[in-house]
């Protein structure tokens, strides 16, 4: 993952982690499909006899065993958590975005630098998989890349919030899966402060963050497009 590098103070809180207590109350306490235990269901045999007549006895009827329905097997999408570099390689940033970016490396995700108290409860309660950052070192110069498993509703209840902001752009540019599914994107200029820009990407139960002070919003939205063809379509 590459040894910590000092950035100056401007970003160095960057967007880019989830406290650990809200990680163990998004989606891992959601239920997972169980399977059969392999038993047969009614397989105790039922044996009334017929009274003994001079002609004839009455053969011994049996119920034979009902074999047990299949269980559902759950619909998914082949994912992984990408490496940093499966995301995005120094090559590619030095080449797309300024040819003396570093990293990448690991640095703190503060949920309080993210716009707005819905995308702050979001990310309290969704699962971090994987963060990212790339910058200029001893500058200002920085941009992270988060992937979070987000809970349905909590995904639902974000994307009205987007879905109705004019602050925030619906993107037609985004990731669309091999299936033909496009990914809801939506990117975001923050002008407080040092300013940054931001691009959110939701696929199945993926949320990307890609945010930072030296790219563009359309870079931003070519990093979740790569944060997730890395994740669900994985060497393409």
């Amino acid at each position: 993952m590459g040894r910590p590098r000092r950035y100056a103070d401007g970003m160095r809180r960057s967007l880019l982690a989830v406290p650990a207590l809200a990680i163990a109350s998004a989606l891992l306490s959601g239920c997972v499909p169980g399977q059969s235990d392999g038993g047969l269901i009614g397989t105790g045999t039922e044996s009334p006899v017929a009274e003994a007549t001079p002609s004839a006895t009455a053969p011994t009827p049996t119920q034979a065993p009902v074999a047990p329905s299949p269980s559902p097997t759950p619909t998914a999408v082949a994912a992984v958590t990408p490496e940093c570099t499966d995301i995005a390689t120094l090559k590619w940033v030095r080449t797309n975005i300024h040819d003396e970016i570093d990293g990448p490396d690991e640095q703190e995700f503060v949920v309080d630098r993210l716009p707005g108290p819905v995308a702050k409860f979001a990310a309290t309660e969704s699962e971090m998989l994987r963060q990212c950052t790339w910058g200029i070192p001893m500058s200002d110069g920085i941009f992270h890349v988060s992937l979070h498993r987000i809970d349905p509703e909590v995904r639902q209840r974000l994307l009205g919030t987007l879905a109705s902001s004019p602050a925030y752009h619906a993107r037609q540019d985004g990731f669309t899966a091999a299936d033909g599914e496009p990914a809801p994107t939506y990117s975001h200029t923050v002008e407080s402060g040092i300013g940054y820009r931001l691009a959110y990407a939701f696929y199945n139960e993926y949320w990307v963050i890609a945010s930072g002070t030296m790219i563009s919003p359309d870079d931003a939205v070519q990093l979740t497009h790569k944060a997730l063809t890395a994740t669900v379509q994985p060497g393409s």
